[in-house]
């Protein structure tokens, strides 16, 4: 009898054997499935992300050792706009019921020239306007909270303007150049005018600009501009990011 049901006995309990191994090597292989994604993402969490230098770093590597060392110029064209002038309205451009008026998008580009100016610690020296509301309100918000007083001339209008006063071109043309030719070492001048034509314009990009684009220049020794580059209001932003972490990189060295 013993003989007879040995084999089936031993059968049955290999075949247990069997399927408790089963059992265990599938709950391990489903115990790594749910947590491989977990580990995977600690990992990925722990792991420093790299930073990439912006596009345009080689340019901000050439504009950044003039930074509080030279004397800079910031020409801008006033931010983006709304509405409409008033042309038949007398000196409309004196009065900002009557003109243009910088937009909510148009405040936001030149609050983000702003926190640039801070960010790279520029000290603002001098701010010069046109008359026009737009131009006035975009070189309000770039200065910001400083104490500098904006100096409004008409010297800075655009040229329908200053033609309506029978300016010639030439004429025109000097005016803007020796707005944008003040400045003082180690800081930055803020000129607030307008998108030039080529018949009035020392410098051909302030006849391709778009609103709130920004013209940036160089004195040499004797006042004369030298253009570094023309900036968006979004490439301010992106290279006083860039300054902050090459100075951060700097300091861990």
């Amino acid at each position: 009898m013993n003989m007879i049901y040995a084999p089936n006995l031993l059968s049955i309990f290999r075949l247990l054997v069997r399927q408790s191994l089963c059992r265990s090597a599938l709950s391990l292989i489903w115990i790594g499935m749910l947590t491989a994604p977990l580990l995977s993402s600690h990992s990925a969490d722990a792991a420093p992300k790299q930073y990439s230098p912006p596009n345009l770093a080689l340019l901000y590597d050439s504009i950044l050792p003039h930074v509080n060392q030279s004397a800079l110029v910031l020409y801008v064209v006033p931010a983006a706009t709304e509405g409409a002038n008033r042309t038949d309205i007398p000196n409309w451009w004196r009065q900002c019921p009557y003109s243009e008026m910088v937009s909510q998008a148009g405040i936001e580009q030149a609050r983000q020239i702003a926190a640039a100016l801070r960010s790279l610690k520029l000290q603002v020296a001098i701010a010069q306007s046109a008359e026009i509301c737009a131009s006035l309100t975009t070189a309000t918000f770039i200065i910001s909270n400083l104490a500098v007083k904006i100096q409004i001339t008409p010297d800075l209008n655009p040229p329908e303007i200053m033609r309506l006063d029978g300016m010639k071109d030439h004429v025109i043309e000097e005016k803007v150049r020796a707005a944008i030719e003040i400045g003082v070492p180690g800081a930055i001048s803020i000129v607030s005018g307008s998108l030039l034509t080529p018949q009035t314009a020392r410098f051909p990009i302030l006849t391709d600009m778009q609103p709130g684009d920004t013209a940036l220049f160089v004195l040499g020794a004797r006042a004369e501009a030298r253009l570094l580059a023309k900036l968006t209001a979004a490439q301010w932003r992106e290279m006083a990011e860039y300054a902050k972490r090459k100075a951060m990189r700097a300091g861990k060295r």
